[in-house]
């Protein structure tokens, strides 16, 4: 089985560009099948898609002399674009550029107190303009 043996990995919350600070980053896309069901006599549930929808979920590391800059660029009820290559943002990889509402913004550090990290989770505000999952990638 093939794997991915390396760390690149491109993600820019707006103009900033977080790629060196993020510990995870994962792009959730679902849809919301519709019922459909109807009839006399009809035994089981008949479901056809929905609309489709987008949620992230971001961890990114910071240093307690940038913890102010952090705190005031990541809002919860904001709108920001969020740019993600999950190999990089070299040419012919995926890429998916989205306009994501932050709906969460948990900080805090772990037990060790060795990283004080942002947790960032948003639901998708629009449909991407560059999406993943339909052939997106770095020209």
């Amino acid at each position: 089985m093939a794997r991915i043996a390396d760390n690149a990995g491109y993600l820019a919350i707006g103009s900033w560009v977080v790629a060196a600070e993020f510990i995870s980053c994962k792009v959730n896309d679902s849809n919301k099948s519709q019922t459909v069901t109807s009839g006399f006599g009809t035994a089981h549930e008949q479901r056809l898609p929905g609309l489709n929808d987008t949620s992230i979920d971001i961890e990114i590391q910071g240093m307690t002399e940038t913890q102010a800059t952090y705190l005031a660029a990541l809002k919860r009820g904001q709108v920001v674009t969020i740019e993600w290559g999950v190999n990089g943002n070299t040419s012919g990889y995926p890429r998916h550029v989205q306009a994501f509402n932050l709906t969460k913004v948990e900080h805090g550090k772990d037990v060790d107190k060795s990283r004080l990290s942002y947790k960032l989770m948003g639901e998708g505000a629009d449909a991407p303009s560059v999406d993943q999952y339909n052939g997106g990638v770095y020209a």
